[in-house]
């Protein structure tokens, strides 16, 4: 149960962490103080470091050897990427 509560405090940062951020670019009456571009970009910049930061405060915790167990399972990604891209290539 504790590893339920842990995930989702984790991701309620995650959430919370990009949201009180951005109060700092509004005014009171809702209006955004700088251009939108702008804060779309200082927002996905907030969200990844928030997010890199998260990542490895939770992997710290996480067994050594879930990362052996499941690296080579991350291998079938770009595999059935390529391979789809292949077919459509050839598909033409």
């Amino acid at each position: 149960m504790k590893k339920y509560l842990i995930n989702i405090l984790y991701g309620f940062l995650a959430w919370l962490i990009p949201f009180v951020a951005s109060f700092f670019f509004y005014t009171r009456e809702g209006e955004l103080t700088i251009n939108i571009l702008f804060f779309k970009s200082i927002m996905i910049v907030v969200g990844s470091f928030s997010a890199a930061f998260l990542l490895v405060s939770y992997f710290k915790k996480i067994n050594a050897d879930y990362f052996t167990q499941i690296e080579v399972m991350y291998l079938a990604i770009p595999a059935m990427s390529i391979a789809v891209g292949t077919a459509l290539e050839n598909k033409k």
